[in-house]
């Protein structure tokens, strides 16, 4: 198995593939795969991506991807609005259920605060196909912003009923670092200084 840095122009549409085969039912899945495709982009053009993906037998079977200096990237996708409206709102006609979602996240996003210093894993999925990849990816992740003199990585995750993904993070020696409410939704937060 490789793992290497991700591609736009290669590997765009296998990383929406595997998010939807890893993530079924989950609000980013449920926006729909012209979502999947604008969100990723953003972060694969973002000039501080930290974009892995794993190849096994010349096909992709998992990614991970993240961006340092996180408010210059909610910044930078803010500014892709007019690319953005257009999928959420078809999302949001297809399943008005995302409705409130969509105004939780697009609050979140808008308050973002950070340093330039630090990462946010924004997303790792493996083909269910797969084991023990995840931990694989997590690692050139952490390399990789090693070597980029990030301070520390950063991500959020649900609290409760994922007890499988908490347990994930804290045996890559994640620690959590807080709770919060994001809607009806508690999450944790958990973190690794560099």
């Amino acid at each position: 198995m490789e793992i290497r840095l991700a591609n736009i122009t290669t590997d765009l549409s296998d990383i929406v593939r595997i998010h939807i085969r890893a993530f079924p039912g989950f609000f980013m899945t449920d926006m729909g795969s012209s979502f999947l495709q604008e969100y990723y982009q953003a972060v694969l053009e973002f000039s501080e991506n930290l974009s892995l993906i794993a190849i096994k037998d010349n096909k992709a079977i998992g990614f991970v991807v993240g961006f340092g200096n996180p408010p210059a990237f909610y910044n930078f996708y803010r500014g892709r609005y007019s690319r953005l409206i257009r999928v959420t709102l078809l999302a949001m006609l297809r399943n008005p259920s995302l409705i409130g979602r969509v105004l939780s996240n697009a609050k979140r996003i808008s308050s973002v605060q950070g340093s330039q210093l630090e990462v946010e894993l924004s997303s790792i999925a493996v083909d269910p196909t797969f084991t023990g990849v995840g931990h694989l990816l997590i690692t050139a992740f952490v390399e990789l912003a090693r070597y980029r003199r990030y301070q520390s990585i950063y991500l959020t995750t649900d609290a409760e009923g994922n007890d499988r993904v908490n347990d994930f993070y804290t045996r890559q020696d994640f620690f959590l670092e807080s709770n919060f409410l994001s809607g009806q939704r508690k999450m944790n937060q958990y973190r690794m200084f560099l």
